[in-house]
């Protein structure tokens, strides 16, 4: 996030990591970002898509935002909101069609990924009569092209998947993306903020190309040392109060925190040996226990309680 006058104050960056851990390799590899853009009030909305810009985006179906479910709306000239995807071209990006949802399942959001409906029918530009891997990619305030408008479609609640793609991803192997959020609504009309993101988009993908600042150009990324996985026992669990914590070797000079379940600290200190005995005089109920290292937070539940 940069703190800055102009519109980069209103964009925030996110990056990825992806990580085979396993003995497999994968082959036709797909990331999706889900997307529920949600102008304001979330039933009026359009969704829309620039390829050009590596864009999915989300607007208001209309020119004023209502309230509602008690909450209020932007009213008129209400923003526009998108992710580009930086690292990557876009694999695909679409829009969920005749009720489908994030219920879908795995099988569902595989297809989707891969510019098909979930039976399994090919997306296609009805202007163009063929196959495409984006949904209405044209002007929204045209009148011509595939857009929402165009399509007949009446505002609504919008979901969708912004895509990339890789080959493969090998056994022992990550991929790395970069994504911005993009967001405006310094025009004085709805499609003019949409265009205002079309133009936000491309100047952050040319910067992004052009100065090399951001993580997945770093050539350290690959040899970004994993977090070791580690854990830690407690017994007896359920306890008057009096229980023993062990760890591992390597979490020597780590601490322990524990806390109600409103987050307040009832008891720390650090770990010294193997074996760290606990005692608490706090009320019966359930707490947190969180061992904190400097790579990890590792947390369970204890439940404690008087003897019957």
């Amino acid at each position: 996030q940069y703190v800055t006058g102009d519109f980069w104050n209103d964009v925030t960056f996110l990056n990825l990591r992806a990580i085979n851990r396993s003995n497999n390799n994968y082959i036709n590899y797909r990331q999706a970002l889900f997307l529920d853009f949600d102008i304001g009030n979330y039933s009026d909305d359009f969704i829309g898509s620039n390829p050009y810009a590596g864009l999915l985006y989300g607007y208001n179906g209309d020119d004023i935002d209502e309230p509602a479910n008690g909450q209020q709306g932007y009213g008129a000239n209400p923003p526009c909101q998108g992710v580009v995807a930086l690292s990557h071209n876009i694999a695909s990006a679409g829009a969920f069609n005749n009720g489908q949802d994030a219920n879908g399942g795995d099988t569902l959001f595989w297809l989707l990924m891969n510019n098909q409906w979930g039976d399994s029918s090919l997306w296609m530009n009805p202007i163009t009569n063929d196959w495409t891997n984006v949904i209405f990619p044209d002007d929204p305030s045209s009148l011509t092209g595939w857009n929402e408008t165009t399509a007949g479609n009446s505002p609504g609640d919008r979901r969708g998947l912004i895509t990339i793609g890789e080959p493969n991803l090998l056994s022992g192997a990550s991929i790395c993306s970069d994504y911005a959020f993009v967001y405006d609504r310094s025009g004085s009309t709805r499609f003019e903020n949409v265009q205002n993101v079309f133009n936000k988009a491309s100047a952050i993908q040319t910067y992004y190309n052009d100065f090399l600042t951001f993580p997945c150009h770093s050539p350290q990324f690959s040899g970004i040392k994993e977090p070791q996985l580690i854990d830690f026992q407690l017994f007896p669990n359920p306890t008057t109060g009096q229980f023993t914590i062990q760890t591992d070797e390597q979490m020597k000079n780590a601490s322990i925190e524990i806390r109600s379940l409103d987050g307040t600290l009832v008891y720390q200190s650090q770990i010294s040996t193997a074996f760290t005995p606990i005692e608490l005089h706090v009320a019966d109920g359930m707490y947190v226990v969180q061992v904190v290292s400097e790579d990890n937070v590792i947390a369970k539940k204890v439940i404690i309680g008087a003897e019957k």
